[in-house]
């Protein structure tokens, strides 16, 4: 299976990140995301949400126009299985 892996950076779910779960793994020994309401907060630097991690750590994108950002670590899409 070829997963896309998103790099360090910033993103606006429902536009550059589709709504849904992701793996954040960091690169070295920690990562850190952020998340903002919308882009307004992020240039105000206002996030809602700030978490250092070590390790893998998971992360749910329900709300379209949510700014992430990524700082040392990279991002992978989890696919759920469909219901049978």
């Amino acid at each position: 299976m070829n997963e896309k892996v998103y790099p360090a950076g910033q993103y606006v779910a429902g536009d550059n990140l589709e709504l849904g779960d992701y793996l954040l793994k960091p690169e070295d020994d920690d990562g850190v995301v952020e998340m903002f309401v919308d882009y307004d907060h992020f240039v105000a630097d206002d996030d809602f949400f700030h978490v250092g991690f070590k390790g893998d750590y998971r992360i749910a994108l329900r709300k379209q126009g949510v700014v992430v950002v990524i700082w040392r670590a990279v991002c992978t899409r989890v696919k759920t299985e469909p219901d049978k």
